[in-house]
């Protein structure tokens, strides 16, 4: 074996520790090997500490020396390489062969020792419990119906893309599946031409049966389906046509029912909804559109029935509602009618309106303050007539005069009588946002049937909605304009004073009564002086 010799030490003289640099005396030598110093005499190795330090005996002769030349000398010689090439077999294997125990003495090795128990295939299978889809064939295409086989991913379209048809022809499809067309498939229907497609195919126990259902890629929810009878395809049906719902026949829909689309529409002379409580006996709510009206018919005898004498509707054209019904708030108290910048024109009834005065919901009245008769006598006398700075700019000199007095005036005769106008409830002050203009853009177009060599192109309907037209049955749609419908009109951010009337007719009523108090004293004074 070779001698070792890389690096250089240091050695203090009568010192028994030898440090390496550059060495490694872990790997290179072992206890007992000589150990030939710098000084040329051989020591004893009797300690290996690391790879850069060891120890020797005797003690270190020569003199002291800090990178010094050495040799470490085998002296074991192949019994030493013998037992290193086991030791580096023993740190790799040395933990897996002892776990193997007694197995690595058996013929054949049990199930209970992670084996097979068997010394054939088959019947190491049988004592793993692997069925016959161990020894089974995995398809040849994706299209393989040979009995037994292993389908693969993707497999007649499962699992992962799905496949062209066999031959690339929706006709020759005999097992069921979904498959996927393109420019270039056969068998589709003559209505969508080439365009990309998917298909969902059933296949009877008997070739000579099956049906489809077919869906052009990108256009919505076209879906046609066919049915093949003794061995010849049917014609293709339309099921569905973009977000119409082609119905061929009365037809019950049961359970909730969820429409994704942007718009649900009814079409007809006179389009509507049915509402009925198949748990009550009051008849039904028929939602219908009628020469421009909106109206909730309550039918008293079922779906069809006569209209009750009191509908609900609202007149699109005239924009009023009407019904015979008494409104009323869903919470007592809570709501408002009208706000700020949302007000009523005007309000017509046949009396006046009720206003709460439960002395059980009040405090106690308290009289009226000096300075409160002051302001109300001022008050009286700020009554007088106005105009409407609107109505005189659309009516002129026809506007009408109203009686009364302003907000601002009465908050300045109620600041000047020492009072904060604000705290009562005859003056009131409102402020609000803008609101933006909500609109609704409408595409018309035309519906047209296009030019043959018998007849010219002509039009068949005017400022409609392209779900008008039906490529399918020959009629096609063109734009023309846009229709702009506020639904929602804007409002500029402002603010407004009002009065509540019947509280302000009250206040100046109880300056008037002052006054009345006064001039009944004085003259009970001069007649008591006469």
């Amino acid at each position: 074996m070779p001698w070792y010799r890389e690096g250089k030490v240091a050695i203090t003289a009568g010192q028994t520790t030898v440090t390496g640099t550059g060495t490694n005396f872990a790997v290179n030598s072992r206890v007992g090997d000589a150990f030939q110093g710098p000084d040329g005499r051989r020591y004893e190795v009797t300690n290996i500490a690391s790879a850069t330090v060891l120890s020797i005996l005797p003690a270190y002769q020569g003199p002291t020396v800090a990178a010094g030349a050495y040799v470490i000398e085998p002296v074991h010689g192949y019994p030493k390489a013998l037992t290193d090439s086991f030791r580096e077999v023993n740190a790799q294997w040395g933990t897996t062969l002892a776990g193997l125990g007694a197995v690595s003495t058996e013929d054949v090795v049990p199930l209970a020792k992670g084996g097979t128990d068997a010394t054939t295939a088959a019947q190491a299978r049988t004592n793993l419990g692997l069925g016959t889809a161990a020894t089974a064939t995995l398809q040849s295409s994706g299209y393989d119906s040979s009995a037994g086989a292993v389908l693969k991913m993707g497999a007649f379209g499962l699992g992962a893309g799905m496949l062209l048809p066999p031959g690339n022809n929706f006709d020759g499809i005999t097992t069921t599946g979904f498959y996927t067309g393109n420019g270039s498939t056969t068998g589709r229907p003559p209505q969508v031409g080439a365009a990309q497609s998917y298909l969902q195919h059933w296949q009877h126990s008997n070739p000579a049966y099956a049906c489809q259902e077919f869906f052009q890629l990108g256009t919505g929810s076209i879906k046609y389906a066919r049915s093949k009878f003794n061995g010849v395809w049917g014609s293709w049906d339309l099921q569905q046509y973009n977000e119409n719902i082609n119905a061929v026949m009365n037809q019950e829909i049961a359970g909730i029912k969820t429409f994704t689309g942007s718009q649900l529409r009814y079409r007809g002379p006179t389009p509507g909804l049915w509402c009925e409580d198949s748990t009550s006996n009051i008849g039904g709510i028929w939602m219908v559109l009628a020469g421009g009206s909106f109206q909730f018919q309550h039918r008293l005898s079922g779906f069809g029935g006569s209209a009750g004498v009191s509908p609900l509707y609202f007149n699109l054209a005239d924009k009023f509602a009407s019904f015979a019904y008494s409104l009323q708030s869903g919470i007592d108290n809570g709501l408002t009618n009208g706000a700020p910048n949302r007000r009523w024109s005007v309000v017509y009834a046949g009396s006046g309106v009720i206003n709460t005065s439960d002395a059980r919901e009040k405090t106690e009245v308290a009289a009226l303050s000096s300075g409160e008769i002051s302001a109300a006598k001022l008050l009286s006398k700020e009554i007088g007539t106005y105009r409407w700075l609107k109505v005189v700019e659309e009516k002129g000199d026809a506007a009408r005069h109203h009686v009364g007095l302003t907000v601002q005036r009465a908050i300045e005769i109620m600041t000047s009588c020492g009072l904060d106008p604000m705290i009562y409830g005859f003056i009131c002050y409102d402020k609000w946002d803008a609101v933006d203009e909500v609109v609704q853009v409408t595409r018309l177009g035309r519906v047209y049937v296009k030019a043959t060599d018998e007849a010219p192109e002509y039009t068949v309907m005017e400022d409609v909605e392209e779900s008008a037209a039906s490529p399918d049955t020959g009629t096609f749609w063109e734009f023309t304009h846009e229709q702009v419908t506020v639904i929602t009109e804007g409002v500029e951010a402002g603010d407004r004073y009002s009065f509540r009337t019947d509280e302000l007719n009250m206040f100046i009523a109880a300056g008037l009564q002052a006054n009345q108090e006064a001039l009944e004293a004085r003259l009970a004074a001069l007649e008591a002086s006469t």
